[in-house]
């Protein structure tokens, strides 16, 4: 057996000592981004004050010191104008946007504007915040934003346990519109509400993905209403055209094929169709509730023009009037495994090529006849209930 030298013993214990220390270093700075709270840059919780200018002071601020957090304390913020997240120079910064025991922040800023704008980053997170919209059923006054949260050119888009109660969304030039507008970037949107929110009928959706590289939505609740704080929030009495809206999803050749994964969810009546899916590559649909919408727009899934879609373990029913719960028009293939319909609605409407399958499924069968039934304008809106 060779012993080493105490010369040797020494410098090995250095060389240790000082990976030990390099190891600790790097820990500390990738788990403690810099946080900055919105107060210390001019935005006042609970003051019925606009708080738009503070932050975007604040959102200055982590871009100077290299990315961060953006913390809003508890209260309520104002905001009237656009958030710009987007960097001066370069990319390539993770922001996040964060709350912190029930931060809310009421979003009004117009039809032709953003209010937040996200883009050239490789990470923007929204956390554990609470957007509603401004409380008025004045026509001018109604519309709280273009979109409420607009990321494109992100690498990675993460909504977590957030939620968005009673926002409308519009564009002043026509163009469909989202609450949440996701677009050449790979989104993740988990634990969160999208309750009583509204996008334009027929193209909108309170969730739109258009030209984007990735859409998963785990665990959310899409219904006509919210209660929050004692009120009864709600914009979707108008005729929402879905909730959520997939369009153009990109395939790459060096990343694979990307992917629709819509799971655990639940999606109420007010929109005229639950979920759309247009030119995407395949979904995964599974784990879903619908009550489908009555009128003769209403579907609970309408896919266009795309691969393979999977719906797995998943219910529709409510409407009481022959409408489909799948309606799909040049599609692939369609493999349907263990659905369940009630109240009048059927498996399947088709048009076009369409090849299906299923199994566990013994109600999945040809599409009764269509009997005529309500116009959007004629649709009935159910009575608030507790969910």
């Amino acid at each position: 057996m060779v012993r080493e030298s105490p010369a040797g013993v020494l410098e090995n214990m250095k060389s240790l000592t000082l990976a030990i220390v390099l190891a600790i270093a790097f820990l500390a700075s990738s788990s403690t981004a810099q946080t900055l709270n919105v107060t210390d840059f001019g935005a006042i919780p609970d003051d019925q004050f606009d708080d738009s200018a503070g932050i975007q002071a604040t959102v200055n601020a982590a871009f100077s010191k290299g990315g961060g957090v953006v913390m809003f304390p508890e209260g309520k913020f104002i905001l009237r104008d656009q958030i710009n997240i987007v960097p001066a120079q370069g990319a390539g910064y993770d922001i996040s946007l964060r709350g912190f025991k029930g931060s809310v922040i009421e979003v009004s800023v117009g039809q032709g504007k953003i209010a937040f704008y996200a883009g050239n980053l490789n990470t923007f997170a929204v956390e554990d915040l609470i957007f509603v919209g401004k409380e008025s059923n004045a026509p001018d006054d109604f519309y709280d934003a273009r979109n409420v949260i607009f990321s494109s050119y992100v690498v990675n888009t993460i909504i977590a346990r957030s939620s968005f109660f009673g926002l409308a969304t519009r564009a002043s030039d026509g163009t469909p519109t989202g609450v949440v507008h996701i677009g050449n970037t790979d989104a993740r949107i988990t634990d969160s509400r999208f309750d009583g929110s509204l996008s334009d009928y027929p193209s909108g959706g309170v969730v739109t993905a258009d030209d984007f590289r990735g859409l998963t939505v785990s665990r959310c609740t899409f219904i006509d209403y919210a209660n929050f704080q004692g009120r009864y929030l709600s914009k979707s009495t108008a005729f929402v055209g879905s909730w959520i809206s997939a369009r153009n999803g990109r395939v790459f050749g060096a990343n694979g094929q990307r992917r629709v994964l819509i799971e655990d969810s639940r999606f109420d009546e007010a929109a005229a169709i639950g979920i759309r899916l247009e030119n995407v590559a395949w979904g995964m649909l599974r784990g879903l509730s619908f009550n489908v919408n009555a009128t003769d727009a209403g579907r609970g899934i309408y896919v266009k023009n795309s691969g393979f879609v999977k719906i797995d373990q998943s219910w529709f029913g409510f409407s009481r009037n022959s409408r489909p719960a799948i309606d799909v028009d040049d599609l692939g293939g369609l493999e349907a495994v263990a659905l369940d319909f009630s109240d009048g609605v059927y498996f399947l409407r088709k048009n076009g090529n369409v090849k299906v399958s299923s199994t566990f499924c013994p109600e999945c069968k040809d599409a009764p006849p269509e009997v005529p039934v309500l116009k959007p304008s004629q649709r009935r809106i159910a009575a608030p209930r507790n969910q």
